[in-house]
């Protein structure tokens, strides 16, 4: 796959982080701050939505989430039980994950919406904030929800403290179960996360644009299977990876 691709995936989080920090509305950004307003939010949730947007783009690690993995993502996401959130299962403090796929169906019924993207960043000592975007007119990124989440607190037990009415609860509850389904894979031997630098355009382009972050994208695909040869050589050899969640304590 060309390195492009993934480059990709840095390039959206520096344009969402640049949309929610402008001070001067181009056309692109007041089509993006009419979306937030369409998304029913009065003037102090658009302005909340946009400072939580820059505070967690900013510092967020980037994740290329390879698509073969997608359907396994949404599958995980929409048969995880519940999940008691630890510190030590976030993958990296901070995290934007841009899924390769295009969009994926989150939610069920009448309250399912498309993602492209989702993010997390640790808040204070004890919980994290995720957030969501959505593609609107002419492929601009949205945020879509945002949620808290505490550490020790279940998935189930998060979801009692949202507020507002029944679509954006089961949309918040939706995010947090993508964002819980990412962790648990992250974590699985079968997936790797391997570390690859914007290719030489997009660094351009992303030094352009004053991004003081290193280029570095984890690149988010399933492991082949290493094979030991009889004269000790490793090939890598192609392995259909099925897997299920296993129920951990409580």
């Amino acid at each position: 796959m060309n390195v492009g691709n993934y480059s990709e995936a840095l390039e959206q989080q520096v344009r969402l982080f640049k949309l929610a920090n402008a001070q001067r509305f181009s056309s692109t950004e007041a089509v993006w701050r009419a979306k937030i307003a369409d998304i029913d939010f009065d003037s102090s949730q658009c302005a909340a939505t946009e400072v939580i947007t820059t505070s967690v783009l900013e510092r967020a690690a980037t994740f290329y989430w390879d698509a073969d993995m997608c359907p396994l993502l949404t599958s995980a996401a929409k048969t995880l039980r519940d999940w008691r959130l630890s510190e030590s299962d976030l993958p990296t403090p901070a995290g934007f994950i841009w899924l390769a796929q295009g969009e994926q169906v989150i939610g069920a019924g009448i309250h399912h919406r498309r993602v492209r993207a989702f993010a997390w960043a640790k808040v204070g000592d004890d919980q994290i904030t995720a957030i969501d975007f959505v593609q609107g007119a002419r492929n601009v990124l949205f945020p879509g929800t945002w949620a808290k989440w505490r550490f020790a607190d279940r998935l189930m037990d998060a979801a009692r403290t949202f507020t507002g009415d029944e679509e954006d609860i089961a949309h918040a509850t939706s995010l947090l179960r993508y964002v819980a389904a990412s962790y648990g894979l992250l974590a699985q031997r079968i997936v790797t996360a391997r570390h690859t630098q914007a290719e030489r355009h997009a660094r351009k382009r992303l030094e352009r644009d004053g991004w003081e972050q290193e280029p570095l994208i984890r690149v988010v695909e399933l492991r082949r299977r290493e094979q030991v040869g009889h004269k000790g050589t490793v090939a890598s050899v192609e392995t259909d990876w099925q897997c299920q969640w296993v129920v951990r304590g409580h």
